[in-house]
């Protein structure tokens, strides 16, 4: 028994002294440096999902790009703001229409002292259009007229140049100085007496 035991030490022994030669002639050397194991996989998983997350990145950006119509102008469907836009100035693009749109509410345009200018074409949706003013409001056209086309034009608190009268027809005048007034129709005189609203 003790001789066996002393065989199986001695060949233990040889094993150890062997194993490094047998290894660097392998080419191995259990010394160099480097990540090996279950640290090696973690690190080439970990580089596969951070590429694999960057072309998933990619790949959505372009989708969002190409159908959103985006180019180096902008998109198709412009700007898009929740809340109000204070500017000192709104322009199209030369040759481009600018659309200011308020879907499913108001919009609304309000100008300081300065007041509020808006040159070219403007044009209101289905639900209509309000223009209002605390102050002097004025449609001028420097070479064009300027048309008011509808069923029904109203033309609300004009002057009245007989207050007494309880006729409900009435015709619209107008004072050399362009100013409206209204007259009762059936009466004799009409837009003749203007009972001081021109001069006032």
């Amino acid at each position: 028994m003790a001789a066996e035991l002393e065989e199986m030490e001695m060949e233990m022994v040889a094993g150890v002294a062997e194993g490094p030669e047998e290894e660097i002639a392998d080419g191995f050397n259990p010394a160099t440096p480097g990540i090996y194991g279950w640290k090696k996989r973690c690190l080439y998983f970990s580089l596969l999902l951070m590429l694999v997350l960057i072309l998933v990145n990619l790949g959505l950006t372009l989708w969002i790009v190409f159908v959103l119509d985006f180019n180096v102008v902008g998109g198709p469907l412009g700007l898009t703001v929740e809340a109000g836009v204070q500017t000192s100035s709104v322009r199209a693009l030369p040759g481009r229409d600018l659309t200011l749109e308020a879907r499913g509410g108001r919009l609304e345009m309000v100008g300081g002292d300065g007041g509020l200018k808006i040159e070219g074409g403007f044009t209101g949706g289905s639900e209509g259009v309000e223009i209002s003013s605390n102050a002097d409001m004025s449609l001028a056209s420097s070479t064009g007229s300027i048309v008011l086309s509808s069923s029904s034009i109203l033309l609300n608190n004009l002057p009245i140049t007989d207050t007494s009268t309880s006729d409900t027809v009435m015709e619209v005048c107008a004072c050399s100085s362009g100013k409206l007034y209204l007259a009762p129709a059936l009466s004799p005189q009409g837009c003749q007496d203007d009972n001081g609203i021109c001069s006032s």
